[in-house]
């Protein structure tokens, strides 16, 4: 057990240090959040002086930022398969793998990884908030739900990146796959804008999107809608249950 646990923090450690030495992942963390902040919040928060939420008067920021909390996630998440990808191209996976490091511990080694970077880009998303705007509420209770629903949602989107780049063969085929993937689930979901405003089809998928699930467990909050909240993450967390289940098969059968 001790040699497994081991294991993990060797993978962590050794993605950590990749992920880190590279300028433009960190810029991305830094920059893409406070974009969205400052082009969009702002702009359209003067545009929308008030959005109807659950029945609540708020802010178009105080509605999108635990959207652009969910979208720092997701695009972290998504370089779990990137990783895979380039250790492929270069035969280092093939390296540890042949090592006696297990499967689960490589897969655990790196979603650790996106659970910290994650974490990171949470903190500095709220920072970047209570700076542009001192008014809004953050409570220690939004912060913990914060820290467990980007927990779930990164479980999620960190096994579906690497189910991904376990199947395709080509970077090509993947880099394009994950573009349309990000695409698809960040504007069929609530991040940006109320579902309500979406054609009917779209907005039962919205209302099933983890990105949807994973924003209005943080927007619900501010109404104190605890009901709403745990079911949310109870259905996030049979959904990471099962992308881990599914990418440790995946993985397994790819890689013998």
């Amino acid at each position: 057990m001790n040699k497994f646990y081991h294991d993990i923090l060797t993978i962590f450690l050794r993605d950590l240090l990749i992920r880190t030495k590279s300028l433009t992942m960190l810029l991305n963390m830094i920059l893409m959040p406070l974009s969205y902040l400052i082009f969009l919040s702002l702009s359209l928060n003067n545009m929308l002086s008030k959005i109807n939420f659950a029945g609540i008067s708020i802010t178009y920021l105080e509605y999108v930022f635990p959207g652009i909390l969910i979208i720092g996630a997701l695009q972290i998440s998504m370089l779990c398969g990137s990783l895979l990808n380039i250790e492929k191209r270069s035969d280092m996976l093939e390296t540890i793998l042949s090592s006696p490091i297990s499967r689960m511990a490589f897969i655990f080694g790196r979603l650790i990884n996106s659970y910290i970077l994650s974490f990171a880009d949470l903190f500095l998303i709220l920072f970047l908030v209570k700076i542009i705007s001192p008014d809004i509420s953050l409570s220690l209770g939004f912060i913990l739900l914060g820290l467990l629903t980007i927990f779930l949602f990164s479980t999620i989107f960190s096994n579906i990146s690497l189910i991904l780049a376990s199947i395709l063969k080509s970077e090509e085929n993947y880099t394009a796959f994950i573009s349309i993937t990000i695409v698809v689930v960040t504007f069929i979901s609530n991040v940006f804008y109320p579902s309500s405003s979406l054609p009917m089809i779209l907005q039962k998928i919205a209302m099933i999107n983890p990105v949807s699930l994973a924003a209005d467990s943080l927007r619900y909050t501010m109404t104190k809608n605890y009901q709403t909240i745990l079911q949310n993450i109870l259905i996030l967390l049979i959904i990471s249950l099962v992308f881990l289940i599914f990418n440790y098969k995946v993985f397994l059968k790819a890689q013998k």
